[in-house]
């Protein structure tokens, strides 16, 4: 498929230009906190409290993570020279990983000091995650961001800049956020025990993140992964212990 042009916004009105990813981000927020409402684990006003929080900790932790990176690969070494561009966030640069340890602290502390029960928090928001990464992945398949690898395969995208076939990474990532989405709608129908759903998002999204490195553009490598897969290894080893380790102590309290 040979994409006519470049999509970076999804309407224009005179001189207001509504970006894709500002609809993606917008769309998200709103199903968060109509889920929050609804099912009347937050208030309306701690809703939008709680949203605040989460998501500035999810931009900072993401940006701050991409910048960090991005020094370690050389591929950043100006924003020690102009730390202004650190800020610059319409430019770009932002990391799947520093935005879900900055949202999850952000909204650790907010529940903490709220007195509000973060895992029934956290099982919510579990629910709309996957409509935000799937939105957020469609919006950077229209912008042409995050290109995939040079393929043979039928299964390609040609972007107006670039002549050479590619992968559809971003369209393979949104895909594996619709299926997430999807089994934890059908789990939800379930009775399961606080912090099931936030953990099977975790996983699943980890488990992602870890896969579509595989049809990205080549990165650094460190023994046969990308940066970006070994951290959704450890993780994804590290939530897997959690999980078991809590799971042995509710048996033996029992």
């Amino acid at each position: 498929m040979t994409l006519p042009r470049i999509y970076f916004d999804a309407m224009a009105i005179g001189p207001l230009h509504i970006r894709w990813y500002g609809l993606a981000f917008v769309v998200t927020y709103a199903a968060l906190y109509h889920g929050l409402r609804r099912s009347r684990v937050l208030t309306s006003r701690q809703s939008e409290d709680f949203l605040l929080v989460a998501s500035l900790g999810m931009i900072i932790g993401s940006r701050l993570f991409f910048v960090l990176a991005s020094y370690l690969d050389g591929t950043g070494r100006d924003y020690l020279v102009h730390p202004g561009t650190i800020l610059m966030l319409w430019q770009g640069g932002l990391s799947f990983h520093g935005g879900l340890l900055g949202g999850t602290l952000a909204a650790l502390w907010w529940c903490r000091r709220s007195h509000v029960s973060f895992v029934r928090v956290a099982d919510q928001t579990a629910l709309v995650l996957p409509l935000g990464g799937m939105l957020v992945r469609l919006a950077n398949f229209a912008a042409g961001d995050l290109p995939g690898k040079v393929t043979t395969s039928r299964l390609f995208v040609q972007y107006p800049t670039d002549p050479l076939p590619r992968f559809p990474s971003t369209l393979f990532e949104a895909a594996g956020y619709a299926l997430l989405g999807l089994i934890l709608w059908l789990v939800s129908k379930k009775t399961l025990r606080p912090g099931s759903r936030s953990f099977i998002f975790l996983l699943g999204a980890l488990a992602l993140r870890f896969g579509i490195d595989f049809f990205r553009q080549p990165a650094l490598l460190l023994i046969g992964l990308t940066p970006a897969q070994w951290i959704s290894l450890v993780a994804l080893l590290i939530f897997l212990l959690l999980w078991t380790a809590t799971r042995l102590r509710q048996k033996r309290a029992k």
